[in-house]
């Protein structure tokens, strides 16, 4: 007879049972054979086996299980006691023992810690009882467990092998979870167990995703925490192919995009979005999508120009990116033009500035600019430009001697506004010259450079320095924008330290105590990162906290933005940008010409394309001044 589905004698009926188990580990025995029907009481046939005991009780006292029951029979020779462990979703583990007719109480010693299940029964020549079912836990313990450590999940082909090591020695299990990652949400939960003193688990099936696996030790007085790992599950062997078909639709500011899935092996879709900026591609976002997807959207889109890219992923790597733009617009008519417009010269940059009329229902995407150099009596030379929507102001950084036009007019979907006209008169030339020389170098004796035509956002750890500090380095910004044009404009406090901003940021000023650079005689340290192709990215300066807030400390920081835009060292005491601070705390003639070769007089970068990986590798270039 199998100890898991037994049968006894209701009425003169044989009715089976069944050993099954609860979520929480409870067992019942239950009956799979049809109710006999109201009344009907569990006793002995006549001449035949005898009646199941009752009232089973089973009392665990530290590593001691003690039973007791009813005797229900006159009839029986004696009892069989059988115990079972629960052990990973499933009775394991059998063991029994019997004992005399008319005997009511049993007892185990040793029994070490776990989920059992106790069942008793009668017996006589004729047979067995029914079974009477219990269940306990045995545990020694005194506190909850401690959670696992060094968890590690390795895959291979569907199936994850997860081990880690137990830090508790009074666990009475394991608990496992699994979620896969879905379009940026865990979600498909499924939960697992393990053994006692378990150090792994085998998790077969998996389909291809990313997943967290999580794992906690339990026992009677509570939970550990969890310990957490993820893991990529993939059966491809290639990269997936690139999406096809790209197109998108927009309603107001939500936009749809819908694409035809060319890949039997992807994990998931990456979806990028960047809005079209005074000639740029910027703004960028991401977000995700699950495998086998075929469409998305995104709700509350301001009004612009976007740009959005699909590629495929997995494992082995991803697909090309497939582009597709739009104009998102929730105007009803085309925009009223611009009014007020002017132009104004400082050295080699014109700056516009006009008065915005549209809004609304008329409101632009943006702004239209044209240049034309008067050419003895002609217009000629046109060059085209664009500006943000809801702009005013707009700087053309390079412009040669001459008599220009320039003309704007403001865009949306629904058609330009008209022109609007100024002109100027602009003499060019950097303001001073002098000894100078560039931090970052790139190809064909080039030097890169931030790109005038893109807001650089900084931050500021100035958490060890004093009020005064701050006016001093808030004044020193100050003039780095004058000299050179570039936009620096204010993105926040910070408490990261170091030479790389925030994300979202693209540069970080900061305090240090010192030493600086491994040197104790250094005051400040500062550069950027850069591409090959001449573009500086991120920036960044470390002042040491301990300069008071003097002259000294504005020439150190002037010394170190220098660098941040791009200037080196000049061995000429002459100069601000000579490594070791003197008596100078602001920019000299060569310092000023360096800045201006270095800022907005160049004209607007030809950064910002579509293409992601055209930069090439990031490079790294510093410099630090001394006392």
């Amino acid at each position: 007879m199998s100890r898991r589905a037994m049968r006894y004698l209701v009425g003169g009926l044989a009715v089976a049972v069944a050993l099954t188990a609860s979520s929480g580990g409870a067992v019942y025995a239950t009956p799979t054979d049809p109710d006999p029907g109201p009344g009907t009481s569990v006793a002995a046939a006549v001449g035949g086996p005898p009646a199941a005991p009752s009232n089973l009780q089973v009392t665990p006292t530290g590593a001691q299980v003690g039973l007791t029951w009813t005797d229900n029979s006159a009839d029986e020779t004696g009892f069989d006691v059988e115990r079972a462990r629960y052990v990973a979703g499933t009775w394991t583990e059998w063991t029994s023992f019997a004992v005399g007719a008319n005997v009511t109480a049993a007892a185990q010693s040793n029994v070490p810690d776990g989920q059992y299940a106790y069942l008793v029964r009668s017996t006589n020549a004729n047979g067995p009882s029914a079974w009477v079912v219990a269940t306990t836990t045995v545990s020694t313990a005194t506190t909850p467990p401690s959670p696992p450590t060094s968890l590690v999940a390795t895959p291979n082909a569907s199936t994850v092998q997860l081990s880690w090591l137990d830090a508790s020695n009074n666990e009475l299990g394991f608990d496992v979870m699994r979620a896969r990652n879905v379009a940026g949400v865990w979600s498909e939960w499924t939960g697992f167990v393990a053994d006692i003193n378990a150090a792994g688990f085998t998790d077969m099936g998996v389909s291809d995703g990313f997943y967290a696996y999580l794992v906690r030790s339990h026992n009677v007085l509570g939970n550990s925490a969890w310990t957490i790992t993820t893991v990529t599950v993939s059966t491809a062997s290639a990269a997936p192919n690139a999406p096809t078909g790209l197109t998108i639709s927009t309603t107001g500011g939500q936009v749809s995009l819908t694409w035809t899935d060319q890949s039997a092996n992807e994990t998931g879709f990456d979806i990028e979005r960047a809005r079209y900026v005074a000639g740029a591609w910027s703004e960028w976002t991401g977000f995700p999508v699950d495998r086998n997807a075929t469409s998305a959207g995104q709700t509350g889109v301001a009004d612009g120009q976007y740009a959005y890219l699909i590629r495929a992923r997995n494992a082995v790597g991803v697909s090309a990116w497939v582009i597709a733009v739009i104009d998102v617009s929730s105007a009803t008519s085309p925009p009223p033009p611009p009014t007020s417009v002017t132009a104004s010269a400082t050295g080699a940059a014109v700056t516009l500035s006009w008065v915005d009329q549209a809004s609304g229902a008329t409101g632009e995407t943006r702004y239209d600019i044209q240049r034309a150099q008067n050419v003895s009596g002609q217009w000629t030379n046109w060059v085209s430009f664009v500006a943000d929507k809801n702009a005013t102001t707009f700087v053309d950084p390079s412009v040669a001697n001459g008599v220009y036009a320039y003309l704007v007019r403001a865009y949306n979907p629904l058609g330009p506004s008209v022109w609007t006209t100024t002109q100027i008169t602009v003499t060019t030339g950097p303001p001073t010259t002098g000894p100078h020389a560039f931090l970052f170098p790139i190809a064909n004796g080039g030097y890169a450079r931030w790109n005038p035509c893109s807001t650089i956002h900084y931050v500021v750890n100035d958490d060890l320095v004093d009020a005064a500090h701050r006016t001093v380095l808030d004044a020193a910004i100050a003039e780095i924008k004058a000299q050179t044009g570039l936009d620096f404009v204010y993105g926040g406090e910070t408490t990261t330290t170091g030479q790389v901003p925030p994300t979202g940021q693209e540069v970080i000023l900061s305090f240090a105590n010192g030493p600086l650079n491994g040197s104790a005689t250094t005051l400040g340290f500062g550069g950027g990162y850069y591409y090959s192709t001449g573009r500086i990215f991120n920036g960044f300066i470390i002042i040491r906290s301990d300069i008071a807030a003097t002259t000294t400390l504005r020439a150190v920081i002037l010394h170190e933005l220098g660098h941040m835009v791009g200037l080196n060292h000049v061995n000429d005491p002459t100069q601000l940008m000579n490594p070791y601070i003197t008596s100078l705390s602001e920019y000299q003639n060569g310092d000023r010409e360096g800045l201006w070769w270095e800022g907005a007089a160049q004209g607007c970068s030809a950064f910002g394309g579509l293409n992601r990986a055209a930069d090439g590798p990031p490079l790294f270039a510093a410099a630090a001044d001394e006392r």
